[in-house]
């Protein structure tokens, strides 16, 4: 099961973003204040599709409440998965987090 702790403007997430875990984390919305967050995945044990559309979706409702979600330490499997779906310049590439 995934996992997300909210501290100041840093969020941890940690666990499995997978189809089976996705719904119940997508039923705890994300309620930011403006400003600039920074989404720590370095926990994150597994990930698949249904897991970056989760984050997706955040980034994009951060936006619309003024936010700005950053994403560290991405898992190589979900840079994959950016990568083939146009994604690289939400979720990094693997240069660029080195």
């Amino acid at each position: 099961m995934g996992e997300i702790k909210i501290l100041d403007s840093a969020i941890t997430v940690s666990g499995s973003l997978t189809v089976d875990t996705v719904p119940k984390l997508y039923q705890k919305p994300l309620h930011l204040q403006g400003g600039h967050y920074q989404v720590d995945l370095k926990s994150v044990e597994e990930i698949d599709s249904a897991g970056m559309a989760l984050l997706l979706y955040w980034w994009t409702r951060s936006g619309e409440q003024g936010s700005r979600l950053e994403f560290l330490h991405c898992p190589e499997k979900l840079l994959r998965i950016a990568g083939v779906s146009g994604l690289d310049s939400v979720f990094g590439t693997p240069a660029s987090l080195e």
